[in-house]
């Protein structure tokens, strides 16, 4: 068939319905984690992902990092839909539209304030309800949002993401719910986090963290680091035959996979757990760059099963590699094509090691471990005297640890304060399953703060609830536990008394 002459050309912008066409598949977890891949490609050491509270709402988010920052040409680049920059060969980022469609898939205004060296900084603003058109921010604005950041580093260069009018925030409830939201998400986040950028952050190329800022005060909470999930991070102890190094030929090329036989001892540790979901996350680990695009898949290569729970494959993506590699826009998911399955299928490890008999070492792990099955951590649930926020965080964190620990259906337990004629630091009542703590103690372990919060003294009150909750389990406590209680209340009450008299030397001056 002929080709017809070409009388011109124009370059048409996007419409603006690109924006409900790109970033759909985004949860706020790889939204958050698409713009950590910006700040690394721009150097950043330090990554701050910041929840911006008013009236004790979550209103918003912004993303610090000390990176290179965004002189005005680039940031406008950065802001259109139509362009895309070039990549340097070991930059995380991949189609070009990471910064607006995980921005807007999550939040209805999307801002930028960046200052590079040399340049004067710059901000742009972008709407979804008109994502083609791009703002310019007063630069004043701009240089008091990178001065304001207070985020433990420097921001002289560097970029300032900020989410405004978020649609997945939960802001129309009561404080009690919008506190179990927060706790819920923000687990998430550090979790998904710590998975995503575990190499890096376990080689210290970046220290991201997560904290809270209260716009009235003008203030943050204690910022929380977030800390490497490493899903091949077992213990390899004696003659243990994994992780070996499998090699697969494609392309004409000998290439390297790892392969990997979670040890069922260690199914508890937090690399196996993996937000609670151990078993479902079997199969193939992808790495792009040191950045984890996939949490366990088998692509094909067999059908999942739960004797396969301790089947583990690590593959990095060369750049040649990723001809065979579909990534999804959202880099939460890859697609292996029919040559690669084949290849992984065919590998070979040493003593004439098969794909095969990998996956039947595997299988025989998880029988095994059947026979020598852990029972679970039991916990008594906390009920009154713990905010309904801590009492989410607690079911949030015991369920992550999947199979590993409970809670006892039925069992739970209030730790509460009252007037006590003995100075005794606590009371049992186990006709209404209640650990009452005398109020005496009150101002000294609760910092000060007053009695009028039921909440207070969290930290004591959940090491008593782990101390002494098995004792409220099942029947009254035999004689051991009453023995135990015994001994336990003489001592805690004796470090009360301790913690009493440095309370009233700190605050003697105040007070006279």
């Amino acid at each position: 068939m002929p080709e017809p002459r070409l009388q011109g050309s124009k370059t048409v912008a996007p419409d603006e319905s690109i924006v409900h066409a790109v970033g759909r598949s985004h949860s706020f977890e790889s939204a958050v984690a698409d713009l950590v891949d910006n700040s690394v490609d721009a150097g950043a050491r330090n990554v701050l992902i910041r929840f911006m509270r008013s009236d004790s709402v979550v209103i918003g988010l912004r993303v610090i990092d000390n990176g290179s920052g965004m002189d005005s040409a680039t940031l406008d680049s950065a802001m259109q839909y139509a362009r895309t920059r070039e990549y340097g060969a070991g930059d995380l980022g991949h189609f070009g539209i990471g910064l607006k469609a995980a921005s807007l898939s999550q939040a209805d205004t999307l801002r930028v304030y960046s200052s590079a060296a040399g340049a004067v900084p710059a901000g742009r603003q972008i709407d979804r309800i008109s994502p083609t058109t791009v703002h310019t921010i007063d630069t004043e604005a701009v240089v008091d949002a990178l001065r304001g950041a207070k985020g433990g580093f420097s921001t002289a260069t560097g970029t300032i993401v900020e989410w405004s009018a978020p649609r997945s925030f939960l802001v129309d409830a009561s404080m009690s719910d919008r506190e179990i939201w927060f706790s819920s998400t923000s687990r998430k986040l550090i979790t998904h986090l710590g998975m995503t950028f575990h190499r890096m952050i376990a080689n210290g190329s970046v220290t991201l963290t997560i904290d809270e800022w209260d716009l009235e005060l003008e203030d943050g909470g204690f910022p929380i680091e977030v800390l490497a999930v490493n899903p091949f991070g077992y213990e390899i102890v004696g003659g243990a035959g994994f992780p070996e190094q499998f090699t697969f030929t494609l392309d004409g090329k000998s290439r390297i996979v790892d392969l990997h036989v979670w040890p069922a001892a260690q199914a508890t540790l937090p690399g196996y757990v993996l937000a609670g979901r151990g078993a479902e996350h079997q199969g193939v680990f992808v790495y792009r760059r040191d950045r984890l695009l996939s949490t366990g898949d088998w692509q094909g290569l067999v059908h999942p099963d739960v004797k396969y729970r301790f089947a583990r494959v690590s593959l990095d993506l060369s750049a040649d590699l990723e001809q065979h590699v579909t990534i999804n826009p959202e880099k939460s998911g890859v697609e292996f094509d029919s040559e690669l399955r084949q290849a992984l299928l065919s590998a070979t490890g040493p003593n004439s090691l098969t794909f095969q008999d990998f996956l039947s070492l595997a299988a025989s792990e998880y029988r095994e471990s059947k026979t020598h099955a852990l029972q679970p951590t039991r916990l008594v649930k906390p009920d009154r005297g713990f905010s309904a926020g801590l009492q989410a965080t607690f079911a949030e964190i015991v369920e992550s640890f999947g199979e590993a620990a409970q809670f006892i259906d039925g069992d739970e337990v209030d730790v509460r304060w009252r007037a006590m004629t003995s100075d005794d630091l606590l009371h049992f009542d186990f006709n209404t399953r209640t650990i009452w703590l005398n109020t005496r103690y009150r101002h000294v372990l609760n910092g000060g703060l007053g009695s009028e919060d039921n909440d207070d003294a969290p930290l004591l009150k959940s090491l008593l609830l782990l101390v002494y909750g098995a004792h409220f389990t099942g029947a009254r406590p035999g004689p051991k536990e009453r023995a135990d209680q015994r001994v336990w209340l003489r001592l805690l009450t004796a470090a009360a008394h301790s913690e009493e008299r440095r309370y009233r030397e700190r605050t003697k001056g105040h007070t006279e």
